[in-house]
């Protein structure tokens, strides 16, 4: 059985297509992300707005978590997603559990967008940029390609080795945890961005809604 080049295993229109589908599921949870955020109630939405401001004042005077301690935990959040994707796709029944994180993951950012923007319009979203953009550079990317590697990895073993036993599960899963590797150094370089830009972001963008 022919083992193809990158992740290892699966065609390169098979990938391509994979990628462009978790993309869409994505941008498909920001957009139901979005809409959630105008579920809330008019006193949710003060107190959201509340908690941002007291949060901008934090970031302004220059409050914010030490960077160390900022690397530290944004590490760690993008290792537990990255491992999460990455090991579900091991098990093939937990494939669909891959998709649904991207969905999470796309509905999580969605949601932060729409409550700044109905909050500030445009103030929020210059803020939401700020904030969110150096946290998502590398990270989001690499979930992405991480999760394509996973359901990559799921399609091939159900397919040759429960629906027609052959060949050995050796090589795509030492090419899924070399490419997993190099996502999860992707994901702590995306912490290391945040760490050092957002801070600096968020502090400039502050007063935008902190006044």
């Amino acid at each position: 059985m022919a083992m193809h080049a990158e992740f290892g295993f699966g065609t390169a229109a098979v990938r391509h297509a994979l990628l462009v589908f978790v993309a869409v599921l994505t941008l498909a949870g920001v957009a139901t992300g979005v809409l959630a955020s105008r579920t809330l109630t008019l006193d949710q939405r003060d107190n959201l707005a509340s908690d941002l401001e007291r949060y901008a004042l934090t970031a302004e005077s220059g409050r914010l978590a030490d960077a160390q301690e900022l690397l530290r935990d944004r590490a760690l959040l993008q290792a537990k997603w990255l491992l999460a994707v990455s090991l579900l796709g091991v098990t093939v029944v937990g494939a669909p559990f891959v998709l649904a994180l991207d969905f999470v993951k796309g509905m999580l950012i969605g949601f932060s967008l729409g409550v700044l923007v109905q909050a500030y319009g445009w103030k929020g979203l210059l803020f939401a940029l700020a904030a969110m953009v150096p946290g998502n550079l590398l990270a989001l990317p690499a979930l992405l390609l991480a999760s394509v590697s996973s359901v990559a990895l799921a399609l091939h073993i159900f397919r040759y080795r429960l629906l027609q036993p052959s060949g050995s599960l050796r090589e795509p899963l030492i090419a899924h945890a070399s490419f997993s590797l190099a996502m999860l150094a992707a994901g702590a370089g995306g912490a290391l961005v945040e760490a050092w830009a957002a801070p600096k972001l968020i502090g400039w963008a502050a007063p935008l809604i902190g006044s």
